[in-house]
């Protein structure tokens, strides 16, 4: 929840459906994706998107890793101009009842 947060819109949109017309459309600020899924990581989302010519942010959510830099210098590769970042959530353990 965006909490305080006024004039936002969020979108949602799977892998397959980020093509030219909906970036050109929805014109993003920053893109959010997980790290990792099981149909992609976050290094096939900025090939992507780069060949897409997106020029905004993308931020990729995680679970705690050991070295945080080594993510960051696989994007910086792939695409150096690219406003990248990660954010860490950390695990929760399962509540009991």
């Amino acid at each position: 929840m965006l909490q305080g947060v006024g004039g936002v819109s969020i979108s949602v949109r799977r892998f397959a459906e980020l093509d030219a017309d909906t970036l050109n459309h929805e014109n993003p600020d920053v893109i959010l994706a997980p790290l990792v899924s099981a149909h992609y990581d976050i290094l096939d989302l900025i090939r992507h998107l780069q060949d897409l010519g997106y020029e905004g942010a993308v931020r990729a959510y995680c679970h705690p890793l050991p070295d945080l830099k080594l993510v960051h210098a696989e994007v910086a590769q792939i695409w150096p101009r690219c406003d990248f970042d990660l954010f860490v959530v950390p695990s929760v353990p399962p509540v009991r009842h």
